[in-house]
């Protein structure tokens, strides 16, 4: 069975992605991960669900992100990824991740309950063992990624940085385009995995 945005079949509901394959976000095993189509997918995603002033694409937080750790080529990469689940699942604000749950399709015609941060999870680790990164995540990307996310939201909702605890970073978060950031983050791959 098809829809406009994806397919059910016995693996269950797919997502099509523009490199024609489909994404399978609850049989991770199925898939044939690559890093056009997450790279794709992020940019088409905006930080904060699109919500702030001006729209930052989640591709270029990750650049920003995997930037931060400079010649640590594995941190860096982490960086880069940290959010590679969302090219599949969606950026969903933090506030609200907690209480986010799908109903899955099991063999049997029913369904269960699977929360969007055990597959974001589940995907991610699937994208970290594609990618080499096995030993997990470094401590290190969620300082920065929150000293990102502060930035991020005083340049782009125009909030004093004094209304957090957490520092931003000093430059200003300037949003590229789509496309650009896009392929600013297989540019970052590629000198990372060169």
């Amino acid at each position: 069975m098809e829809s406009t945005a994806g397919t059910i079949s016995e693996n269950g509901p797919g997502l099509n992605m523009a490199s024609g394959r489909v994404f399978y976000p609850f049989a991770i095993w199925k898939n044939i991960i690559t890093i056009e189509d997450i790279a794709h997918g992020l940019a088409g995603k905006f930080r904060f669900a699109g919500l702030s002033d001006r729209l930052y694409t989640v591709a270029q937080h990750c650049v920003e992100v995997s930037r931060r750790f400079g010649d640590d080529r594995y941190a860096a990469l982490w960086g880069l990824l940290h959010d590679a689940a969302e090219a599949w699942v969606g950026d969903v604000p933090s506030p609200i991740k907690p209480f986010v749950f799908f109903a899955v399709p099991d063999a049997g015609g029913g369904v269960y309950m699977r929360s969007y941060v055990a597959i974001e999870e589940e995907i991610l680790q699937a994208v970290a063992n594609k990618f080499g990164l096995f030993r997990g995540m470094p401590e290190e990307i969620h300082a920065v990624d929150l000293r990102e996310r502060e930035r991020e939201r005083r340049d782009l909702y125009d909030i004093p940085a004094e209304s957090t605890s957490v520092e931003p970073y000093p430059e200003l978060a300037w949003p590229l385009s789509p496309g650009e950031s896009e392929r600013q983050f297989l540019e970052r791959f590629r000198e990372l995995t060169a």
